[in-house]
């Protein structure tokens, strides 16, 4: 398991001033995933935006919440949107615990 590199691919998506990366991984999620040292089960989690996986797998949280927003074309644009999108968030991670972030 890399937390390295799924930290790596979710940083370039959520939290990049480039968009080209972000856009990338809408149009072709598991092309983008090709240029990261994935296991199986993280290139799943990852590709499929599987944000309670991810977090299981030990993703730094707030990578991980930025990530989200775009994996799941969330609009957190106005309080109602932001609400929104913070609880299904933490309905995805609840179940998870407090896992191990240790890079």
């Amino acid at each position: 398991m890399s937390r390295y590199q799924l930290n790596k691919a979710m940083r370039q998506v959520g939290m990049s001033d480039d968009a080209a990366p972000r856009q990338r991984y809408l149009d072709d999620p598991a092309g983008f995933a090709n240029d990261f040292e994935f296991t199986d089960e993280e290139r799943d989690a990852f590709v499929g935006g599987e944000i309670g996986r991810l977090y299981a797998l030990g993703v730094q949280p707030f990578v991980l919440l930025f990530f989200a927003q775009v994996a799941h074309r969330a609009n957190v644009q106005g309080a109602d949107g932001l609400v929104e999108f913070m609880k299904r968030y933490r309905q995805d991670v609840a179940p998870y615990g407090n896992p191990d972030f240790e890079t």
